[in-house]
């Protein structure tokens, strides 16, 4: 059987109880079948899909020639959601597209271009995933928008290829792990 990966930004732990918390509020209003675990909180930078061990080496051969930015700061929040504003399928937390995610973006998108790795067809939209598959409830940010408008700071300073395994709990494995160069991560970098 082929597994599963991904390549994201692990979340910094100081930060999850910010989102856990977030979450704990959505459950009074909404019910999904979905709730991710905190310790899978991430944004994704590129979802890989099943990868054959020779796929995913050319791929992580790519990674390790990249010039990758100095770690950085951007902001998280207010909350966002993918589908029907009252019944959203997803239900996430938005995050802000700085360059210096963009660039990360932008190497790893042509990293698994080369490794044979399908390019996204669809604009790069960095969220962290609260819940998905809705299943009853309406958005609170129907009536209260506010309710989810609090707005944090993330600092950035890696990123990993994530292995998947569905029937765990948490459900997302480090294979590897691809540190930012050393830098200033106060504020919004280049």
């Amino acid at each position: 059987m082929t597994s599963h990966y991904f390549v994201g930004i692990p979340i910094d732990p100081s930060v999850i109880p910010f989102l856990s918390n977030w979450q704990e509020t959505l459950q009074q209003h909404m019910d999904y079948k979905v709730w991710t675990h905190p310790e899978d909180f991430h944004i994704t930078l590129k979802f890989l899909g099943p990868s054959s061990a020779e796929q995913l080496q050319s791929f992580v051969t790519r990674l390790d020639e990249c010039d990758w930015p100095e770690a950085f700061s951007l902001t998280i929040g207010p909350g966002g959601y993918f589908g029907n504003p009252e019944k959203p399928r997803v239900f996430h937390v938005n995050v802000n597209l700085v360059p210096a995610l963009k660039k990360i973006h932008q190497l790893v998108e042509e990293a698994g271009k080369h490794a044979g790795f399908a390019l996204e067809d669809r604009r790069y939209t960095p969220h962290i995933t609260l819940a998905k598959k809705w299943k009853g409830g309406q958005s609170p940010l129907i009536k209260e928008a506010d309710l989810f408008a609090e707005k944090v700071e993330l600092k950035v300073d890696r990123f990993c290829i994530f292995q998947i395994h569905p029937q765990q709990t948490p459900k997302y494995h480090k294979t590897a792990v691809y540190n930012l160069r050393k830098g200033p991560i106060n504020g919004t970098a280049n």
